[in-house]
């Protein structure tokens, strides 16, 4: 299989003081325009005394607790313009404008994929993207690491995840792969009312370009500075199918 990256999810995450999840049923979104009317839930409502979560037939999915409401979305479509997670938190700003927000987190999930060999995934973390360590041959098994990245930006702070997966890919065996989980987060302390929902608006309808950058920035930076590292380890087979599929 060829190995590529991919976006796997999309989450919009509007943090508030003071919030009340209990408020969030299906009726309430559709009555206030968030959800269109038509839609359906995939299951029935979790309810709980401090959590509300929902799931639509359209993949998304929308889970309010004590302080964040989330509207997560499962990439279904290969059309950006297709997606409703954004969509859903913008409408949901404009129908809810006096909450008293204090941060948005526009998260993309990214998997690359590397067929059959689950042990390449390992090996691109602890002996390409690190750097060669005692620690790394500690214990009896191999050694395996996460690694947590923050950025700040322009307009916002990134924090980015990298971490091994196993992706499963309808009825086929789970496909091993390296994750990358990113959240765009914009915070707006200083701003109030009109200004922070339409600041807030902006970074929601950018999210695309959000996106873009992240996997731009994952490929360039990451995946081929890892490819580089293990294409100078002749001796390792993970190293050769790697940049072969590359």
């Amino acid at each position: 299989m060829e190995s590529k990256l991919e976006l796997q999810q999309l989450s919009l995450s509007l943090i508030a003081q003071n919030y009340n999840p209990a408020q969030i049923t299906p009726d309430f979104l559709a009555a206030s325009g968030i959800i269109p009317h038509d839609w359906q839930l995939a299951s029935k409502p979790v309810v709980a005394s401090n959590m509300v979560q929902l799931r639509f037939k359209n993949g998304l999915s929308v889970v309010a607790q004590p302080g964040s409401i989330t509207f997560s979305e499962a990439i279904r479509t290969s059309s950006m313009e297709e997606m409703e997670a954004a969509k859903v938190a913008s409408r949901y700003l404009e129908a809810l404008p006096a909450a008293d927000y204090q941060q948005l987190k526009i998260s993309p999930m990214c998997l690359y994929n590397l067929g059959d060999e689950a042990d390449t995934v390992r090996q691109l973390i602890v002996e390409a993207l690190l750097a060669p360590a005692p620690w790394h041959s500690f214990g009896s098994a191999p050694t395996k690491a996460a690694i947590n990245l923050v950025y700040e930006l322009e307009h916002c702070q990134l924090n980015l995840k990298v971490d091994e997966a196993r992706f499963q890919q309808g009825e086929t065996n789970a496909i091993p792969g390296l994750l990358f989980a990113g959240d765009f987060i914009y915070s707006v302390a200083e701003l109030s009312g009109e200004s922070k929902i339409n600041s807030f608006k902006i970074a929601i309808n950018n999210w695309q370009q959000n996106v873009a950058m992240f996997q731009s920035k994952i490929s360039e930076n990451i995946i081929k500075t890892a490819q580089a590292a293990m294409s100078e380890q002749p001796e390792s087979r993970s190293a050769k199918v790697l940049v072969e599929s590359a």
